[in-house]
């Protein structure tokens, strides 16, 4: 009788164990899904942050523009206290 409980008691044991490992592998295989997932989206992250950066150059560049001074006088195109001033 003993040894039935003791292998009863071992199964058991074994069992958890098993169930244990069980749902640290569906964590980790998340985890991967997660990684994986990521390191597709990359390429296109790189693209959207260099699409960014041409963009805020360009309003950089069509900003000065607005500020460079013409044949009839200063530009007027800033505001301070909502009275225009000249560059």
């Amino acid at each position: 009788k003993r040894s039935k409980e003791k292998d009863e008691d071992k199964k058991v044991e074994f069992c958890n164990k098993i169930a244990e490992l069980n749902s640290q592998i569906e964590e980790l295989s998340k985890e991967v899904e997660l990684c994986r997932d990521i390191q597709a989206r990359i390429p296109k992250m790189k693209e959207n942050l260099k699409e960014q950066k041409k963009f805020e150059d360009d309003v950089r560049k069509t900003e000065r523009g607005k500020h460079e001074h013409s044949d009839y006088g200063p530009c007027r195109s800033r505001k301070r206290n909502n009275n225009f001033i000249s560059c």
